[in-house]
């Protein structure tokens, strides 16, 4: 039996269909379950999960050279490059330093 959109549906192919998407449905939910089990018992285990940070100095390193931009005039561009740290981390962590700052 085949299935095709340009075939008159039967009433066959549609349970089969069904069928099918069924147990699809069902494997893509244990696949679920067994993945997110397995990151509870590694971090009973103690293991990390995610990738590494940036180390805090060059974080620290990052900001303060952010912070003076206008005497030393380097890009966000430049600043990233010189110290590896994301642009996206760059911007996170001075938002969140602005934050305390403002609730301060």
């Amino acid at each position: 039996m085949t299935f095709g959109a340009d075939i008159e549906s039967n009433p066959m192919q549609k349970l089969l269909f069904n069928v099918l998407g069924a147990f699809a449905e069902f494997e893509r939910d244990m696949i679920v379950n067994r993945t997110t089990e397995g990151k509870i018992r590694a971090k009973q285990a103690g293991k990390k999960l995610g990738r590494k940070g940036q180390p805090e100095e060059q974080i620290k390193k990052a900001i303060q050279l952010m912070d003076n931009r206008n005497e030393n005039k380097l890009s966000v561009s430049d600043i990233v490059k010189r110290t590896g740290v994301p642009k996206a981390t760059l911007y996170k962590k001075i938002s969140k330093k602005n934050v305390r700052s403002v609730q301060l």
